[in-house]
Protein backbone atom coordinates (compact mmCIF):
# COMPACT_ATOMS: atom_id res chain seq x y z
CA UNK A 1 0.00 0.00 0.00
CA UNK A 2 3.04 2.57 1.22
CA UNK A 3 4.12 1.70 -2.24
CA UNK A 4 1.37 2.31 -4.36
CA UNK A 5 0.95 5.65 -2.22
CA UNK A 6 4.35 6.56 -3.61
CA UNK A 7 3.87 5.96 -6.87
CA UNK A 8 0.98 8.05 -7.53
CA UNK A 9 2.73 10.51 -5.60
CA UNK A 10 5.24 10.31 -8.14
CA UNK A 11 2.83 10.84 -10.79
CA UNK A 12 1.23 13.68 -9.62
CA UNK A 13 4.33 15.74 -8.40
CA UNK A 14 5.55 14.62 -12.03
CA UNK A 15 2.80 15.60 -14.28
CA UNK A 16 1.30 18.45 -12.30
CA UNK A 17 2.83 22.25 -11.85
CA UNK A 18 2.09 21.83 -7.78
CA UNK A 19 3.18 23.82 -5.29
CA UNK A 20 4.14 20.65 -3.54
CA UNK A 21 6.68 19.73 -5.96
CA UNK A 22 10.33 17.73 -5.13
CA UNK A 23 13.21 19.23 -4.27
CA UNK A 24 15.45 19.62 -7.43
CA UNK A 25 18.47 21.81 -7.57
CA UNK A 26 20.02 22.91 -10.95
CA UNK A 27 23.37 24.21 -10.42
CA UNK A 28 23.38 25.73 -14.18
CA UNK A 29 20.06 27.73 -13.06
CA UNK A 30 21.91 30.54 -10.55
CA UNK A 31 24.21 31.29 -13.57
CA UNK A 32 21.74 31.29 -16.43
CA UNK A 33 19.07 33.52 -14.59
CA UNK A 34 21.89 36.04 -12.89
CA UNK A 35 22.57 36.53 -16.43
CA UNK A 36 19.09 37.31 -17.62
CA UNK A 37 18.32 40.04 -14.70
CA UNK A 38 19.22 44.03 -14.33
CA UNK A 39 20.03 43.20 -10.43
CA UNK A 40 21.87 40.49 -9.31
CA UNK A 41 21.64 37.08 -6.97
CA UNK A 42 23.83 36.51 -4.62
CA UNK A 43 24.85 32.93 -3.68
CA UNK A 44 24.47 31.84 0.01
CA UNK A 45 24.20 28.23 -0.87
CA UNK A 46 25.77 25.32 -1.65
CA UNK A 47 23.85 24.74 -4.85
CA UNK A 48 27.32 24.73 -7.03
CA UNK A 49 30.94 24.10 -6.63
CA UNK A 50 31.26 26.07 -3.29
CA UNK A 51 29.29 25.92 0.02
CA UNK A 52 28.44 29.33 0.80
CA UNK A 53 25.35 28.57 2.94
CA UNK A 54 24.84 31.51 5.83
CA UNK A 55 25.01 29.89 9.54
CA UNK A 56 21.97 29.16 12.06
CA UNK A 57 22.55 29.89 15.83
CA UNK A 58 19.06 28.32 16.46
CA UNK A 59 19.17 25.65 14.08
CA UNK A 60 23.11 24.41 14.70
CA UNK A 61 23.51 24.20 11.09
CA UNK A 62 24.41 25.83 8.03
CA UNK A 63 21.13 27.27 5.86
CA UNK A 64 20.51 27.69 1.74
CA UNK A 65 19.99 31.66 1.43
CA UNK A 66 19.54 33.47 -2.64
CA UNK A 67 19.51 36.87 -2.09
CA UNK A 68 18.73 39.81 -4.59
CA UNK A 69 20.14 42.63 -4.98
CA UNK A 70 18.41 45.74 -7.24
CA UNK A 71 19.82 47.01 -10.37
CA UNK A 72 22.87 49.95 -9.30
CA UNK A 73 23.01 48.36 -5.72
CA UNK A 74 24.89 50.78 -3.53
CA UNK A 75 26.24 49.33 -0.41
CA UNK A 76 26.54 52.42 1.50
CA UNK A 77 22.81 53.38 1.49
CA UNK A 78 19.64 51.62 3.16
CA UNK A 79 17.22 49.27 1.12
CA UNK A 80 14.06 48.15 1.74
CA UNK A 81 13.84 44.44 2.59
CA UNK A 82 11.27 41.49 1.29
CA UNK A 83 11.49 38.31 2.57
CA UNK A 84 9.91 35.51 0.31
CA UNK A 85 9.54 32.26 1.70
CA UNK A 86 8.90 29.07 -0.02
CA UNK A 87 6.43 26.11 -0.57
CA UNK A 88 6.17 23.15 1.02
CA UNK A 89 8.41 20.23 -0.60
CA UNK A 90 9.80 23.60 -2.29
CA UNK A 91 13.52 25.45 -1.04
CA UNK A 92 15.41 28.63 -1.52
CA UNK A 93 15.22 27.85 -5.80
CA UNK A 94 12.05 28.62 -6.22
CA UNK A 95 13.29 32.80 -6.36
CA UNK A 96 15.63 31.71 -9.16
CA UNK A 97 13.18 29.53 -11.10
CA UNK A 98 10.23 31.79 -10.94
CA UNK A 99 10.07 34.96 -8.14
CA UNK A 100 12.71 37.01 -9.09
CA UNK A 101 12.49 37.85 -12.75
CA UNK A 102 8.77 40.00 -12.17
CA UNK A 103 10.89 41.70 -9.09
CA UNK A 104 13.54 42.56 -10.94
CA UNK A 105 11.83 43.80 -13.96
CA UNK A 106 9.14 45.65 -11.51
CA UNK A 107 12.10 47.51 -10.01
CA UNK A 108 13.95 47.87 -13.41
CA UNK A 109 10.33 50.02 -14.82
CA UNK A 110 10.29 51.81 -11.66
CA UNK A 111 7.00 50.89 -10.37
CA UNK A 112 8.66 49.49 -7.48
CA UNK A 113 11.64 50.93 -5.76
CA UNK A 114 14.82 49.25 -5.47
CA UNK A 115 14.68 46.47 -2.71
CA UNK A 116 16.55 43.63 -1.11
CA UNK A 117 14.77 39.96 -1.59
CA UNK A 118 15.85 37.44 0.81
CA UNK A 119 14.95 33.66 0.03
CA UNK A 120 15.67 31.33 2.91
CA UNK A 121 15.45 27.17 2.55
CA UNK A 122 12.92 26.19 5.13
CA UNK A 123 13.35 23.07 4.34
CA UNK A 124 13.79 19.65 6.71
CA UNK A 125 16.40 17.63 4.88
CA UNK A 126 17.89 15.67 7.36
CA UNK A 127 16.25 12.19 5.61
CA UNK A 128 15.53 11.86 2.32
CA UNK A 129 11.43 11.29 1.48
CA UNK A 130 9.57 11.31 -1.47
CA UNK A 131 8.29 14.61 -0.32
CA UNK A 132 10.59 16.32 1.59
CA UNK A 133 9.02 17.84 4.48
CA UNK A 134 8.26 21.58 5.15
CA UNK A 135 9.39 23.36 8.77
CA UNK A 136 6.44 25.90 7.94
CA UNK A 137 9.13 28.65 9.47
CA UNK A 138 7.68 27.54 13.06
CA UNK A 139 9.32 26.75 16.27
CA UNK A 140 8.35 23.19 16.48
CA UNK A 141 10.02 19.75 17.63
CA UNK A 142 11.45 19.67 14.06
CA UNK A 143 13.66 22.78 14.87
CA UNK A 144 13.95 26.54 15.84
CA UNK A 145 12.56 27.55 12.45
CA UNK A 146 11.22 30.89 13.16
CA UNK A 147 14.25 32.03 14.96
CA UNK A 148 16.34 31.42 12.22
CA UNK A 149 13.95 33.84 10.53
CA UNK A 150 13.95 36.58 13.23
CA UNK A 151 17.53 35.80 14.44
CA UNK A 152 19.46 34.43 12.66
CA UNK A 153 18.78 35.57 8.61
CA UNK A 154 17.79 39.31 9.83
CA UNK A 155 20.82 39.25 12.21
CA UNK A 156 22.78 38.41 8.92
CA UNK A 157 20.98 40.76 6.62
CA UNK A 158 21.30 43.65 8.89
CA UNK A 159 25.27 43.55 10.05
CA UNK A 160 26.62 42.52 5.90
CA UNK A 161 23.72 44.92 4.22
CA UNK A 162 22.00 48.24 4.86
CA UNK A 163 18.11 47.88 5.53
CA UNK A 164 15.86 50.68 6.31
CA UNK A 165 14.57 50.89 9.66
CA UNK A 166 11.29 51.70 8.85
CA UNK A 167 8.12 49.16 9.41
CA UNK A 168 6.87 50.45 6.09
CA UNK A 169 9.92 49.02 4.66
CA UNK A 170 9.72 45.74 6.00
CA UNK A 171 7.62 42.76 3.54
CA UNK A 172 7.20 38.91 4.00
CA UNK A 173 5.41 37.07 1.36
CA UNK A 174 5.38 33.81 0.07
CA UNK A 175 3.17 30.70 -0.99
CA UNK A 176 1.38 27.63 0.23
CA UNK A 177 3.41 27.24 3.93
CA UNK A 178 5.43 30.19 3.14
CA UNK A 179 2.16 32.22 2.62
CA UNK A 180 1.16 30.94 6.32
CA UNK A 181 4.24 31.77 7.66
CA UNK A 182 4.65 35.13 6.46
CA UNK A 183 1.21 35.60 8.15
CA UNK A 184 2.53 33.85 11.18
CA UNK A 185 5.64 35.29 10.89
CA UNK A 186 4.77 39.40 10.11
CA UNK A 187 1.48 39.29 12.90
CA UNK A 188 3.56 37.85 15.50
CA UNK A 189 6.50 40.35 14.89
CA UNK A 190 4.65 42.97 13.73
CA UNK A 191 7.19 45.71 15.40
CA UNK A 192 9.04 44.70 12.47
CA UNK A 193 6.93 44.36 9.53
CA UNK A 194 4.13 45.87 8.15
CA UNK A 195 3.59 44.52 4.64
CA UNK A 196 2.56 40.87 4.76
CA UNK A 197 1.37 38.81 1.38
CA UNK A 198 0.40 35.13 0.90
CA UNK A 199 -0.87 33.61 -2.04
CA UNK A 200 -2.38 30.00 -1.38
CA UNK A 201 -1.43 30.27 2.52
CA UNK A 202 -3.09 28.27 5.17
CA UNK A 203 -4.39 30.50 7.20
CA UNK A 204 -6.91 28.27 9.58
CA UNK A 205 -4.88 25.00 10.30
CA UNK A 206 -7.48 24.30 13.25
CA UNK A 207 -10.17 24.57 10.41
CA UNK A 208 -13.14 22.59 10.11
CA UNK A 209 -16.64 22.18 8.73
CA UNK A 210 -19.81 21.54 10.61
CA UNK A 211 -19.34 18.22 9.95
CA UNK A 212 -15.41 17.94 11.18
CA UNK A 213 -14.08 17.93 8.17
CA UNK A 214 -10.94 19.76 6.25
CA UNK A 215 -12.68 19.47 2.91
CA UNK A 216 -15.47 20.92 3.36
CA UNK A 217 -16.66 24.62 2.04
CA UNK A 218 -16.61 27.42 4.71
CA UNK A 219 -19.91 28.52 6.05
CA UNK A 220 -20.07 31.80 8.11
CA UNK A 221 -22.53 30.38 10.39
CA UNK A 222 -20.10 27.66 11.56
CA UNK A 223 -16.32 29.44 12.77
CA UNK A 224 -15.50 26.46 15.14
CA UNK A 225 -11.81 25.35 15.45
CA UNK A 226 -10.47 21.66 15.24
CA UNK A 227 -9.65 20.68 18.85
CA UNK A 228 -8.85 17.06 18.05
CA UNK A 229 -5.96 16.11 16.10
CA UNK A 230 -4.87 12.45 16.98
CA UNK A 231 -6.17 11.23 13.53
CA UNK A 232 -3.02 10.99 11.32
CA UNK A 233 -4.83 10.21 8.80
CA UNK A 234 -7.14 12.88 8.31
CA UNK A 235 -7.42 13.65 4.53
CA UNK A 236 -5.89 17.50 3.97
CA UNK A 237 -5.52 17.68 0.13
CA UNK A 238 -7.22 15.41 -2.53
CA UNK A 239 -5.32 15.33 -6.21
CA UNK A 240 -7.04 13.82 -9.88
CA UNK A 241 -10.48 13.33 -7.22
CA UNK A 242 -8.82 10.11 -5.71
CA UNK A 243 -4.97 10.85 -4.48
CA UNK A 244 -5.38 12.02 -1.27
CA UNK A 245 -2.83 13.76 0.89
CA UNK A 246 -2.76 12.83 5.06
CA UNK A 247 -2.21 14.66 7.88
CA UNK A 248 0.88 13.02 8.85
CA UNK A 249 2.58 13.44 5.68
CA UNK A 250 2.53 17.77 6.05
CA UNK A 251 2.02 17.93 10.36
CA UNK A 252 4.07 14.83 11.94
CA UNK A 253 7.74 16.36 11.54
CA UNK A 254 6.35 19.62 13.10
CA UNK A 255 3.74 18.06 15.75
CA UNK A 256 3.17 15.22 18.11
CA UNK A 257 -0.73 13.79 17.38
CA UNK A 258 -0.26 11.99 20.64
CA UNK A 259 0.29 14.80 22.66
CA UNK A 260 -2.65 16.26 24.41
CA UNK A 261 -1.82 19.92 23.83
CA UNK A 262 -1.23 19.78 20.25
CA UNK A 263 -4.55 21.88 19.96
CA UNK A 264 -3.15 24.63 22.12
CA UNK A 265 0.50 24.07 19.89
CA UNK A 266 -1.32 24.49 16.90
CA UNK A 267 -3.22 27.50 17.94
CA UNK A 268 -0.10 29.79 19.04
CA UNK A 269 1.07 29.59 15.21
CA UNK A 270 -2.21 29.73 13.72
CA UNK A 271 -2.82 32.89 11.44
CA UNK A 272 -6.42 33.64 12.03
CA UNK A 273 -6.34 32.93 15.57
CA UNK A 274 -2.71 35.20 15.99
CA UNK A 275 -5.40 38.07 15.22
CA UNK A 276 -6.77 37.67 18.35
CA UNK A 277 -3.51 36.61 20.76
CA UNK A 278 -1.89 40.00 19.37
CA UNK A 279 -4.86 42.53 19.28
CA UNK A 280 -4.55 43.43 15.58
CA UNK A 281 -6.08 46.27 14.76
CA UNK A 282 -7.38 47.61 11.36
CA UNK A 283 -4.05 49.72 9.90
CA UNK A 284 -1.50 48.31 12.06
CA UNK A 285 -0.73 45.81 8.74
CA UNK A 286 -1.09 45.90 5.17
CA UNK A 287 -2.01 42.74 4.38
CA UNK A 288 -2.38 40.92 0.98
CA UNK A 289 -4.16 37.48 0.58
CA UNK A 290 -4.74 35.74 -2.76
CA UNK A 291 -6.45 32.14 -3.25
CA UNK A 292 -7.94 29.83 -6.04
CA UNK A 293 -11.29 28.17 -5.64
CA UNK A 294 -10.30 24.70 -6.36
CA UNK A 295 -7.23 24.62 -3.96
CA UNK A 296 -6.37 20.93 -3.65
CA UNK A 297 -6.03 21.29 -0.35
CA UNK A 298 -9.29 23.28 0.17
CA UNK A 299 -6.96 26.37 1.30
CA UNK A 300 -9.86 28.85 -0.27
CA UNK A 301 -11.77 27.52 2.70
CA UNK A 302 -9.11 28.70 4.97
CA UNK A 303 -8.72 31.65 3.06
CA UNK A 304 -12.45 32.63 3.74
CA UNK A 305 -12.34 31.92 7.17
CA UNK A 306 -9.53 33.81 7.59
CA UNK A 307 -11.58 36.75 5.82
CA UNK A 308 -14.75 36.24 7.81
CA UNK A 309 -13.01 36.66 11.35
CA UNK A 310 -11.03 39.75 9.81
CA UNK A 311 -13.62 41.39 8.99
CA UNK A 312 -16.13 41.03 12.21
CA UNK A 313 -12.81 42.13 13.84
CA UNK A 314 -12.95 45.49 11.49
CA UNK A 315 -9.97 44.46 9.84
CA UNK A 316 -9.14 45.18 6.28
CA UNK A 317 -7.92 42.89 3.68
CA UNK A 318 -6.49 42.88 0.26
CA UNK A 319 -7.88 40.16 -1.47
CA UNK A 320 -7.44 38.74 -4.94
CA UNK A 321 -9.66 35.58 -5.94
CA UNK A 322 -9.05 33.20 -9.29
CA UNK A 323 -12.13 31.38 -9.37
CA UNK A 324 -10.21 28.67 -11.36
CA UNK A 325 -7.01 28.81 -9.25
CA UNK A 326 -5.55 25.83 -7.97
CA UNK A 327 -2.78 24.70 -5.89
CA UNK A 328 -0.22 24.97 -8.39
CA UNK A 329 2.42 27.55 -9.67
CA UNK A 330 0.55 28.77 -12.60
CA UNK A 331 -2.37 30.02 -10.35
CA UNK A 332 0.57 31.76 -8.77
CA UNK A 333 2.40 33.52 -11.65
CA UNK A 334 -0.95 34.95 -12.63
CA UNK A 335 -1.57 36.51 -9.12
CA UNK A 336 2.02 37.65 -9.32
CA UNK A 337 1.27 41.33 -11.46
CA UNK A 338 -1.47 42.55 -8.58
CA UNK A 339 0.92 41.21 -5.96
CA UNK A 340 3.30 43.59 -7.16
CA UNK A 341 1.10 46.41 -7.93
CA UNK A 342 0.24 45.70 -4.22
CA UNK A 343 3.92 46.00 -2.97
CA UNK A 344 4.24 49.09 -5.01
CA UNK A 345 1.54 51.05 -3.38
CA UNK A 346 3.46 49.66 0.09
CA UNK A 347 6.74 50.52 -0.89
CA UNK A 348 5.62 53.81 -2.11
CA UNK A 349 8.21 56.51 -1.00
CA UNK A 350 10.77 53.60 0.41
CA UNK A 351 13.27 54.41 -1.67
CA UNK A 352 17.26 53.52 -0.92
CA UNK A 353 18.43 56.48 0.89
Amino acid sequence: MRFIRASALFIMLVLTPTLLAIKITNPFAYNRVNRSLHGNIVDYTHNSRSDNRIWSESLCEKRDLYLYLPPNYDSNKAYPLLIWLHGFSQDENVLINYVVKPFDCAIASGKLPPLIIAAPDGGLHKNFKLIPPGSFFINSKAGKYEDFIMKDLLGFLTKNYLIRPEREAHGIAGTSMGGAASYHLGIKHNQFFKNIAGISPPLNLRYMDHKGSYMGNFNASFTEFRSDFSNGNMTVGRFFGFFLVKAKDIQSNLFNFKDPNIATEIASVNPVEMLDFYNIKDGMLSMYLAYGRRDEFNLDAQAESFLHHAQNKGIHIDTDYDPKGRHNTLTVKRFFPNLIDWLAIQYKGMEPK
